[in-house]
């Protein structure tokens, strides 16, 4: 399953084809690949009609402001991921399916909701990056996130670019290589006080042992996974 790429679609509302609520969700594929319904009641999400080989649906789903409302799946569907509805007052949660001409099956999982890239406050971003930490099965492709630290700090797989911002030192360790090829972070200091770079399991940054760098003030570093140590670009 490659990530699903949603950034066009939260960027422009008129890619959304309104469906009807109702115990039954019916999609007509022709209308285009993005569809989206308010939750009034319990309902049963049947595969899209008219849909042409390889064509992708995505699914906005929105609970009514009373929420703890239920979808069940129409077996045609062949489920290749897990299918998790926030059932929370006004919650959004987003669905994907992508048709194979050759068994004529809609093959459905569930995606996380980028919406909180486009939100300033990024009141989504923490479960959002909980749900990636969790699924992510290509972890080298990932969300441009910053995240900003004061304090000593284990970068998660669901980081990007790290900004430390403290007038005391501290120490920001990376997460192990392995597994991870092609994984990119990029480390900032914004404050006074240094931050030390370490690594675990004994892999080494360039050949720099875990430790050995130390960024300055408004100093940055950027490394890529290997698949066994850390590399500086």
């Amino acid at each position: 399953m490659r990530p699903p790429v949603l950034t066009e679609l939260l960027r422009r509302s008129d890619a959304w084809v309104e469906l009807a609520t109702g115990a039954a969700i019916i999609t007509p594929a022709r209308l285009g690949n993005h569809f989206r319904v308010t939750l009034t009641e319990n309902a049963r999400l049947e595969p899209p009609h008219e849909g042409h080989p390889g064509q992708r649906i995505v699914w906005r789903f929105q609970q009514d402001g009373t929420g703890s409302r239920t979808i069940t799946v129409n077996s045609f569907f062949r489920q290749t991921g897990d299918l998790i509805l926030d059932g929370t007052a006004l919650a959004v949660t987003f669905w994907e399916a992508l048709y194979d001409e050759t068994t004529k099956e809609w093959a459905i999982h569930g995606v996380p909701d980028l919406s909180s890239l486009y939100d300033p406050a990024g009141t989504a971003a923490a479960s959002m990056a909980a749900h990636l930490a969790a699924t992510n099965p290509h972890p080298q492709y990932q969300l441009a996130l910053v995240t900003a630290v004061t304090t000593t700090y284990t970068v998660l797989s669901t980081d990007y670019t790290v900004i430390c911002t403290s007038a005391a030192p501290f120490v920001v360790t990376l997460l192990t290589a392995v597994g991870r090829a092609g994984q990119i972070f990029h480390i900032k200091n914004s404050g006074a006080g240094a931050v030390v770079i370490a690594t675990t399991s004994a892999q080494t940054i360039d050949g720099y042992a875990s430790g050995d760098i130390s960024l300055a003030q408004y100093d940055n570093l950027t490394v890529q996974s290997n698949g066994t140590n850390w590399i500086i670009l």
